[in-house]
């Protein structure tokens, strides 16, 4: 298994200006050529990641398997959703990541369930919502760029 650490994500360095999916999913075909990878690869995307696996699939399907798409649309945002990303991005950019820590996470967990386990434990919410606080805010700019 991969699991690639997209520039501005993680660990990698961000990079200026906007990364477009298809930027990302070039990036993909890189990291499967610096590794030397010989066989089509069977790629999972989720959430923006889909966005990033239509591109990858379009632009790289000699190095595509099977593709696993999971929380991800396989259209376009319509203008509604479109403005709201543009609009999110646009807040991160100009405040910071820890808004997201609360608006988001309802999108991402069932909430009811975080206090199903012990306090003293880690909770994948608490964890998440940690992440989000401190992640570095340019990102975000990738979601102001089109799925396309």
């Amino acid at each position: 298994m991969i699991a690639p650490d997209l520039r501005g994500f993680g660990r990698s360095d961000v990079t200026d200006g906007t990364v477009t999916m298809r930027a990302f999913a070039d990036d993909l075909a890189e990291l499967l050529r610096q590794l030397e990878v010989t066989r089509p690869v069977d790629l999972c995307g989720l959430s923006m990641g889909g966005y990033i696996a239509w591109q990858f699939a379009e632009h790289h399907a000699d190095l595509l398997g099977r593709l696993v798409l999971c929380d991800t649309r396989a259209t376009a945002d319509n203008e509604t959703a479109r403005a709201g990303r543009l609009a999110t991005a646009d807040r991160v950019l100009a405040e910071g990541p820890a808004f997201l820590a609360e608006s988001m996470l309802s999108k991402l967990f069932a909430l009811k369930r975080e206090s199903s386990g012990p306090r003293s434990s880690p909770t994948p919410i608490g964890s998440s919502r940690r992440r989000i606080r401190v992640g570095s805010p340019p990102p975000a700019a990738a979601w102001r760029s089109d799925p396309t």
